[in-house]
C-alpha cells in the first residue's frame, strides 16, 4: 500500500513539476513582456513631452500671425481705399467739356 501510494505521489510530483516549470516559463516570458512594455511607454512618454513642446510653439506661432494677419488686413484694406481714390482721380482728368465754341472764354462758368 505504501509502495502503491510513494508511485502515486511520484507521478503527481512529476505532473506537477513540469506544470510548474510551464508555469515558471510563462511568468518569465511576462516579465519580459512588461519590461518591454514598460520600456515603449517611457519612449511614448517622452515623444509626447516632445509633442506637447512642439505643439505649444505652433500656438505661440499661431497667435503671433493671427495678429500679423490682422495687421496686413488693415493694411490691405488701407491700400484698396487708396487704389480707388487714384482710380477716381486719374478719371477726373478725362473729364471733356463738349459743345462749346473753341474760342469762347470766360471769367466764370455763367458767361458761358
Amino acid at each position: 500500500m505504501e509502495a502503491l501510494a510513494d508511485t502515486v505521489l511520484e507521478k503527481q510530483r512529476g505532473y506537477l513539476d513540469s506544470r510548474f516549470d510551464q508555469l515558471q516559463q510563462m511568468g518569465r516570458e511576462t516579465e519580459e513582456k512588461l519590461t518591454s512594455i514598460q520600456t515603449e511607454l517611457v519612449v511614448l512618454s517622452e515623444s509626447i513631452g516632445t509633442v506637447k513642446a512642439e505643439m505649444g510653439k505652433i500656438r505661440l506661432d499661431v497667435v503671433k500671425n493671427v495678429g500679423m494677419l490682422a495687421t496686413h488686413e488693415a493694411t490691405l484694406d488701407m491700400m484698396q481705399l487708396k487704389l480707388a481714390d487714384m482710380e477716381d482721380r486719374s478719371r477726373r482728368c478725362n473729364v471733356r467739356i463738349t459743345g462749346l465754341a473753341k474760342d469762347l472764354k470766360g471769367l466764370t462758368p455763367y458767361n458761358f
